[in-house]
């Protein structure tokens, strides 16, 4: 048996461009979400596509995606912005959901989105570096807030006076060292700590955050150690996981972000033209869209909370309309039973009952005691309901804390949601203060159960007493003659009617009190839809087609103008890139007036000219860092585009602060003009920084 669909109460959600999408008949309730593309006036274009999607789709609830990646973005905003005012721009040019407005979606999105969180990679001031027994330094420092061009050149007189194997290399990694305890080669932990000395390694940093705010990290091995002062105060948490963490906040970096915001190594130029995973990679990274894929897939299972909200209290409203249904149908059958029954009065059972007054007196008293019983067996029942209605709740409680203590008692070492390391103690206090509210709640428990048994009693008890007086009316009846028994039928057709009436009320009061509750029930529906709606507009916001493939769109001409200002300097304009935006990413494709249109086409110095451009026009557009380190930039490139490199590095130098220079290219080094020079000078396994 092939199932190709299954009855539910969730709303049909549809999407036009889906693989097997189809028609329907009735587009009442149904979620359909509508992709448009949006250029020059994205306001009239949103409004166009509504329009027409509400011809198409009549009575659905539409969800307008623009994509903004098949055209091409006219308006120029700051690419260096936050994410407030890049969402906000974002946002300004969609149709929110009803009832929404910009700053409510920018306050949602910011509780997954990272705290303080930056288009690009912003400035950090590096001030100065020092360390003692760092690498193969057993005392060095670096002032780093000097700009101008900054060559570094080594000597290993262990090696015969040759430069391989000096130190340059290690020289320009102390100022990012202390923020991340590792180098650019991958050492970390007792790997960056001087070999061959007990002696405590020490690694420092100094340097001025965003918000002008200073920021000095101590790192050291034997023993380990982090510390962090922000504006002169210790702020140095608990552990080092939480200091590392109070750092990646402070500074806005990750390890990827800081080794491709300052350090242009071979890998790092290479992959500017490497494989489509590499470029997007690269890209991704310097674009800092990698915060919204995180936030995205949070989002996701936020959407499902409200979709599974949405169903659970459709559930609901199914189960009322169905007491409902059941509570009317006793209803009319009360009503059609007054129809049948015989019309009594009380003024004909009196007529009869005079003529045994003495029996009419014991039946009057037993009959009036009935009727006092009956509302206050009605009490008793109300009491019950709402003793149930309580030890029910207990018991979800009781459930649900249940479940909690062993989904707590299941997490290892990591948090599985964020990864984060799990406290054990904490974790062991959290579950031991679930396993208590538990017990306490089950006592709770217990309690109403007693509460439900003593009202049972006093229930039985009350029935029993009715059935009693019944009985004993019964016997009196049965003593007297035919007038007496016409005058108890009588009485008896009274009772009855009126039984019927005060059940028929009952019964109506049931049902209204179910109507209400269905009122109820479809508003708290209406409430989860809309919150649904919204989280599906949220998600879409930070989804592939959303804010980032519109942040790749305003990124790409602030990457072309300075691409084009890097092909000028380094290959008077002959060779060079440019930047554009497709599905949700940015590409490069070359530009050489001389070859060919494909990366395949070019020659191995032209393909490293065009990455060296690349890499530039990223740190230019998106790096505001006052260092920059360029790791052997002309290797690749022929002589002649070495020097051609050099000379133009010399007239950009000024766009990016303290630039860093290592190379052995003769060629280069003879066009290069240095504001300073470090050598780095290696005797006997130890290196020493010279400046000049």
């Amino acid at each position: 048996m092939k199932v190709t669909s299954i009855p539910s109460s969730a709303p049909v959600w549809l999407d036009p461009s889906a693989p097997g999408f189809a028609p329907q008949k009735n587009w009442k309730d149904c979620h359909v979400r509508i992709r448009f593309p949006v250029g020059k006036d994205p306001s009239s274009e949103t409004a166009k596509a509504r329009k027409d999607a509400e011809c198409l789709y009549p009575g659905a609830v539409l969800h307008l995606v623009p994509d903004f990646q098949t055209q091409e973005i006219v308006e120029r905003i700051d690419v260096q912005g936050n994410d407030e005012a890049l969402l906000r721009s974002y946002l300004e040019k969609l149709t929110l959901p009803e009832d929404s407005t910009v700053d409510q979606v920018i306050d949602y999105l910011s509780q997954f989105l990272p705290k303080l969180g930056l288009f690009g990679v912003q400035g950090l001031t590096f001030e100065k570096a020092a360390a003692t027994n760092v690498l193969c330094f057993a005392s060095a420092s670096l002032e780093l807030d000097k700009p101008g061009l900054t060559l570094v050149s080594g000597v290993n007189k262990d090696w015969g006076e040759k430069s391989n194997g000096s130190g340059k290399s290690s020289a320009v990694t102390l100022p990012f060292l202390p923020l991340f305890g590792r180098t650019f080669k991958g050492q970390t932990y007792d790997g960056w700590a001087r070999q061959g000395t007990k002696g405590s390694a020490v690694a420092t940093v100094s340097l001025k955050l965003p918000d002008g705010g200073g920021l000095e990290v101590v790192r050291s091995r034997r023993p380990a150690s982090l510390r962090v002062w922000h504006s002169g105060k210790e702020v140095t948490m608990a552990d080092a996981n939480q200091t590392q963490a109070l750092i990646e906040r402070l500074t806005n970096l990750t390890w990827d972000v800081l080794t491709n915001s300052v350090y242009i190594g071979q890998r790092e130029i290479g992959s500017v033209f490497g494989t489509e995973k590499e470029r997007k990679e690269l890209f991704s990274r310097l674009l800092g869209l990698d915060r919204f894929l995180s936030a995205q897939e949070k989002l996701r299972k936020v959407a499902l909370r409200k979709q599974r909200a949405v169903e659970e209290t459709e559930g609901e409203i199914d189960s009322v309309r169905s007491a409902l249904a059941e509570a009317s149908r006793g209803a009319d059958e009360i009503t059609a039973a007054l129809k049948e029954a015989p019309l009594a009065t009380e003024h004909d059972a009196k007529s009869k009952e005079y003529e045994v007054a003495a029996l009419k007196a014991r039946i009057v008293e037993n009959e009036r005691s009935c009727a006092a019983i009956d509302p206050v067996l009605d009490e008793n029942q109300r009491a019950f309901e709402g003793l149930m209605s309580k030890r029910m709740e207990a018991e979800a409680k009781y459930d649900a804390l249940t479940a909690q203590a062993a989904k707590s008692s299941a997490v290892g070492s990591r948090c599985p949601t964020c990864g984060t390391k799990v406290d054990p103690e904490a974790l062991e206090k959290y579950v031991k203060s679930l396993r208590a509210q538990r017990e306490s709640t089950d006592e709770e428990i217990t309690e109403w159960e007693c509460k439900e048994a003593e009202n049972r009693a006093v229930r039985k008890a009350l029935i029993e007493k009715l059935q009693e007086k019944r009985l004993e009316n019964d016997g009196i009846r049965r003593q007297i003659g035919v007038a007496q028994g016409d005058a108890a039928k009588l009485r008896e057709q009274a009772d009855a009617r009126q039984r019927l009436e005060s059940i028929l009320c009952s019964k109506e009061g049931r049902v209204a009190q179910l109507r209400r509750a269905e009122s109820l029930h479809g508003r708290a529906r209406a409430a989860a839809v809309s919150d649904l709606r919204f989280a599906e507009f949220c998600l879409a916001a930070v989804g592939r087609d959303g804010l980032p493939a519109y942040l790749c769109q305003v990124a790409v001409p602030a990457l072309n103008s300075a691409a084009a200002r890097y092909s000028e300097a380094f290959a008077e304009g002959e060779i060079g890139i440019r930047f554009t935006a497709g599905g949700g990413d940015v590409d490069v494709a070359v530009e050489n007036r001389h070859g060919g249109a494909n990366v395949k086409d070019q020659s191995a110095g032209e393909t490293r000219m065009m990455a060296l451009i690349a890499a530039l026009s990223f740190r230019d557009a998106l790096v505001r860092h006052n260092v920059l380190v360029l790791d052997e930039p002309s290797e690749g490139l022929d002589p002649e585009n070495s020097a051609a490199f050099a000379r133009g590095l010399n007239s950009v130098v000024s766009r990016f602060g303290c630039v860093m220079v290592i190379s052995h290219s003769l060629p280069l080094l003879a066009e290069l003009e240095p504001d300073r020079r470090i050598e780095v000078v290696k005797e006997n396994g130890i290196a020493h920084i010279v400046s000049t």
